[in-house]
């Protein structure tokens, strides 16, 4: 099961969030040129249903929190973890993880 999505900035990295314990959502982490920014995983995942215009998600896909399919990605600025603030220097650890720890030029 597959599905392609359109994302409206370049990416230069992508990595995954993960905890400790693994009690929270993971989210998908896209570097882009100035930003970092966090994609809730559930909005990537290949089984969201494809819905006619103006159709709702059935009651057993709402049950699983599976939203509608929709091949844009938008451009929601509360997933922008560095927020205003530009991203300088992006470090990469290793191939598959991401450092959070970034270098930003501070607005003042």
């Amino acid at each position: 099961m597959a599905k392609t999505y359109l994302f409206d900035h370049p990416v230069h990295a992508l990595s995954s969030t993960s905890t400790r314990h693994g009690i929270t959502s993971r989210d998908l982490l896209v570097a882009t040129p100035q930003q970092l920014i966090a994609l809730p995983k559930r909005l990537l995942d290949p089984r969201r249903p494809v819905v006619p215009k103006g159709g709702k998600v059935n009651g057993d896909e709402k049950a699983e929190g599976l939203l509608a399919y929709d091949p844009v990605i938008p451009d929601e600025r509360k997933w922008t973890l560095s927020h205003v603030n530009e991203v300088l220097l992006l470090l990469l650890l290793s191939p598959n993880k991401l450092c959070l720890v970034f270098v930003s030029r501070l607005a003042c």
